[in-house]
């Protein structure tokens, strides 16, 4: 899927005017959990989390999803919108070859079925070449999703650092807006320090 088209998607089945992202899968990101890099994340994603009964830990959530929306924002702005689209066309043209290869060597072999499996030269011509092309699809499939996978490795690896800070902050900051309520929500990394 298309990460420029998840908003259209959203809108045409009625689940909302932006898609909406589970908290967990950003603090996968933020601790490289088995090197996750999705590439399909739009820019402008509701981020959310289940709701649990207990308001601190609510307010907790609450926190955690303000500091990944906001590191998420700056990881689109400083880095490229259009990365869902990388090896789109390639990819597409691989798929359509490995299609048509597959289709056109299924024909070639019905045919050969039902005139008794006698081999022509036009018939090994085309049976060859069906399965050459689908080699050679698989072969640029396999080029498209390796350059994709780096690609998104690359645009998670540089906000993942910054991920994991904003999330420890906002742990910290509750921490310390738990233990003396009266105190108002900080805004800053000042006084994180309860013994403060």
């Amino acid at each position: 899927m298309i990460a420029t088209s998840t908003r259209a998607l959203c809108e045409e089945q009625k689940a909302g005017p932006r898609p909406k992202v589970h908290s967990s899968v950003f603090e996968r990101i933020a601790y490289g959990i088995d090197g996750y890099a999705p590439g399909t994340i739009a820019p402008h994603v509701e981020i959310v989390y289940t709701p649990s009964r207990n308001p601190e830990q609510d307010r907790t959530a609450d926190a955690r999803v303000e500091a990944v929306q906001s590191v998420l924002a700056k990881a689109f702005c400083t880095g490229s919108t259009s990365l869902p689209r990388l090896g789109y066309l390639p990819g597409r043209v691989a798929y359509y070859l490995y299609v048509t290869s597959l289709m056109t060597a299924l024909v070639v072999v019905l045919h050969l079925a039902t005139t008794g499996w006698s081999l022509k030269l036009t018939n090994e011509v085309v049976l060859g070449a069906s399965i050459m092309f689908w080699w050679v699809s698989i072969a640029a499939a396999l080029f498209v999703n390796q350059r994709r996978s780096r690609a998104f490795s690359e645009f998670w690896h540089t906000s993942r650092h910054e991920l994991r800070q904003s999330l420890k902050k906002s742990r910290k900051r509750i921490r310390v807006e738990l233990r003396d309520p009266n105190k108002p929500f900080l805004t800053s990394d000042e006084d994180l320090d309860p013994a403060a």
